[in-house]
Order: structure tokens, then C-alpha cells, then sequence
């Protein structure tokens, strides 16, 4: 479909809520980084009509709601009755208002962090995750959409179990599987056991109509990864429970601490069925060896090629994610560093990335980083393992760690320490 087309049918869009001033609505959403989902964006990407949305939804990141509430307001919105946030997204959501105007309403949700991609990433079946800006549109799960079919998500579960409408399914355009036995082929890199990022994740479709308002600044700032609550029963799919091992629930596994447990997970991920593609090699400080190994961090499941650190399965060597969970912020657990902390005019020639574990996986103590540091600078001691990867300093291309590598990762190590620049993972009391 042509740039001119797309333009067209988001013209038509945004001239049925905002009328004369459907031209001042692409500046005011780039403005305040929003992004456009539910009924609007969905008919924005599948142009069925001619039915009309009635809600149009906005998402905000933290911090900008006063923006669009002030231009909403001047256009003869009237703020709607409230309405209670929905209990699963009550830790995402910092708040919720709805707007009437005439037989229109627009509805805004303001995240409670800069990622909006949080609350798209909880929405109730896949049929809400799909987003767009004035200029551009991904879908997350596209084929679904486009076969008129959708899967459970994360906020929707209870409401099924109770019989609930949810969502934008209300059984005229989609039908709603509670997990993948219904499907014929592979599910691909869209399957629910696989976690995803839209930073890396070659599986998203997007389209851009006007460069002035990217969706791509959306996409290169979400921190979110995701995947859905349920489990992949599709008999053609290599990742399916029902032909599921103990390699490939590799992520449920809980961090290898000693020399032994490391073999072992080498072992796991060189047998791994289906097999893993090629990763790198990173350093790893285990809990309880007195020295740090260099091991092989595979490339996660559903991606044939590692193009960005975001490609590599971490998890097998540093527990990341809480248990069953679907929705996380890695970004947040790990730091770069391309100088040595308190040392930024000594030049290295590589850039080292630290990733530590999630805290509320109750990590162990580390004595052997935890004793790089002067005794002043461990109050808060790093708990679990740590593993390190590389980058080249310029291009920032990854490389494997190697044995010359190990010094200047200890010197980076006890400066972080005392710097207190490592990433937290020392639970707040």
C-alpha cells in the first residue's frame, strides 16, 4: 500500500474525532511521545470499514499527560465519568481519564515509567497489540490480526475465567483461542513461549507514511520485553509443551553457581533441540567459583542471527526474569561501560556490558565480586552472578570475551563498586 493511502485512511481517522483540527493532531501526539492503539489503529492497519471507531485511545509516557489533557480540553472534549483502571495493569498505569464529545470519546492512559510499551505488552488478547504515531504503525502479532483471529495476553486471563467482555473482542471480527492447538504451521518467532523485544524482534511489521513522526523512536526507546501467559500447544511448533524438554525450558532453570553446574549448562545449551544459533562468548563471575569462567551465551530462541545484545539468551546464566512472569524490563539490569568508572580519560578499546540478576529471584551472596572492592564499598553487596559481554568502543559490534579480557573487567568491576555505578539488584529495604 502506497505512503498517499496510508496518509489518506489516517486523515479520515482523526478527522472523525478532532474534525478541523485533525492537522494539529499529529504534532500534539509527537509532542508528548504518544502512541494511538486499540480500535483506531487496528482499522488504521486492516482498512476494513466502513464501520466507524467510537473510542479512540491514546497511551502517554509518565510526565506529559498535562499536554495532551490541555489540547484535548481546548478542543471541546469534556472529561467522561471515571473509570476504574483495569487491576491488571494498576502497577503500569499512573492514570486513566476519559473524554466525551458528542457521540466520540477519546480515552488517555498515562504509564507510570518512560516505556509505553508496558501497557501495550499487558493488553487482554493480541488483538490490542498493535500501536501507532502520526507517521507510522507496528503490529505485533500481524498475521493473527490479518486471519481475524487472537490470543490470550496477560490482562486477560481472569476476565475470561469469569466471563467478562474484554478488550476490543466483542466476537464480530475476531475469534479469541486460549492457546495455539487450533494453528497448522510453526508458530514462528510469535510463539508464546518465546520472549520478545521490539527493539530486536524481526517478527513486528511496521509501516511508516511520514517520517516527521517515526514510529521508529518508539520502537529504539522501549525497554519491554514481554510474552504471552499462556502456553504453546501447537503440535507443528518446535517450542510446543507438548514435545517440551528440559533444554528448552533452559529460562525456568535457576542460575548455575558452581563449576560443575556451569558444565552442565553448556552442556544443556550445545544440545539444545531445536538447536540454539550461534551467540558469543561472555565472562561469567558464578556465586560459587573463586574464579570467573568464559562461557557460551546463545542466541534466544526464535532468532536466527544475533544482530544486538537484546538477541542473546542472558537468562541461562543470570536469572532476569521472575518466575512465570510475562512482562519485564531487563534494560534496567544491566549497565555499559566503555571507560573504567572514575577513570573516563583512560581510553579502553573495548566496551563492556554488566548484567546482574532480578532481585526478587532471592540471588545468592557473590564473595568473589563482592571481594574486588575495598571493604568500605560492599554495604550493599552484589547478590547472584554477574556476567559480562563485549562490544567493540566505536561500532559497538559484539565480540567474545577472551582470557586478556578478564583484568580490565575486574578493574571495571571494584571502580563500579566504589563508584556505586553498577546496576541495583540489592532489594530496598
Amino acid at each position: 500500500m502506497s505512503e498517499d493511502t496510508w496518509q489518506q485512511r489516517f486523515q479520515r481517522l482523526t478527522n472523525l474525532f478532532f474534525g478541523e483540527q485533525f492537522e494539529a493532531f499529529p504534532v500534539a501526539l509527537f509532542r508528548c511521545y504518544g502512541v494511538v492503539t486499540g480500535s483506531v489503529a487496528r482499522e488504521m492497519f486492516l482498512g476494513r470499514g466502513p464501520e466507524n471507531p467510537r473510542d479512540f485511545n491514546i497511551i502517554v509516557p509518565h510526565g506529559v499527560f498535562v499536554e495532551i489533557d490541555n489540547w484535548l480540553t481546548r478542543l471541546g472534549y469534556e472529561e467522561d465519568e471515571e473509570r476504574a483502571v483495569h487491576p491488571h495493569f494498576g502497577a503500569h498505569v499512573f492514570r486513566f481519564r476519559a473524554y466525551q464529545g458528542g457521540d466520540r470519546k477519546v480515552t488517555v492512559t498515562e504509564s507510570k515509567g518512560p516505556d509505553v510499551m508496558d501497557v501495550i505488552a499487558l493488553s487482554p488478547t493480541t488483538a490490542e497489540m498493535i500501536l501507532m504515531t502520526s507517521g507510522g504503525l507496528i503490529a505485533l502479532y500481524p498475521d493473527h490480526l490479518t486471519s481475524g483471529h487472537c490470543l490470550l495476553g496477560a490482562s486477560g486471563e481472569k476476565d475470561l475465567k469469569e466471563g467478562r467482555r474484554f478488550g476490543s473482542v466483542n466476537g464480530t471480527w475476531a475469534k479469541l483461542y486460549e492457546n495455539t492447538g487450533y494453528m497448522t504451521v510453526p508458530c514462528g518467532g510469535t510463539c508464546p513461549s518465546i520472549w520478545r523485544h521490539t527493539g530486536t524482534d524481526r517478527n513486528i511489521l511496521k509501516f511508516e507514511w511520514d517520517t516527521r513522526y517515526t514510529i521508529l523512536r518508539i520502537v529504539q526507546s522501549a525497554r519491554t520485553e514481554w510474552r504471552l501467559p499462556i502456553k504453546c500447544r501447537n503440535s507443528f511448533c518446535d517450542y510446543s509443551i507438548c514435545s517440551f524438554n528440559i533444554q528448552r525450558a533452559l529460562w525456568r532453570q535457576a542460575s548455575p553457581s558452581t563449576n560443575l553446574q556451569t558444565s552442565e549448562r553448556e552442556l544443556d545449551i550445545s544440545q539444545h533441540d531445536p538447536p540454539f544459533a550461534s551467540g558469543f562468548k561472555g565472562l561469567l563471575f558464578a556465586t560459587r567459583c573463586d574464579k570467573p569462567l568464559i562461557v557460551n551465551v546463545p542466541t534466544t530462541e526464535g532468532r536466527l542471527e544475533c544482530r544486538s545484545m537484546d538477541d542473546l539468551k542472558v537468562d541461562c546464566w543470570v536469572k532476569q526474569r521472575k518466575t512465570d512472569s510475562c512482562y519485564t524490563q531487563r534494560a534496567l539490569l544491566r549497565r555499559t561501560y566503555k571507560s573504567i568508572p572514575g577513570l573516563q580519560s583512560l581510553w579502553i578499546d573495548n566496551a563492556y556490558t554488566i548484567f546482574v540478576e532480578e532481585p526478587e529471584t532471592n540471588p545468592a551472596h557473590n564473595p568473589h565480586v563482592n571481594a574486588l572492592a575495598h571493604p568500605k564499598a560492599t554495604s550493599c553487596p552484589i547478590l547472584g552472578n554477574i556476567l559480562v559481554l563485549k562490544q567493540d568502543n566505536i561500532n559497538m559490534e559484539l565480540k567474545d570475551v577472551i582470557c586478556d579480557d578478564i583484568d580490565i573487567v575486574k578493574a571495571i568491576l571494584r571502580s563500579a563498586m566504589q563508584t556505586e555505578t553498577l546496576p541495583r539488584n540489592t532489594p530496598r529495604g
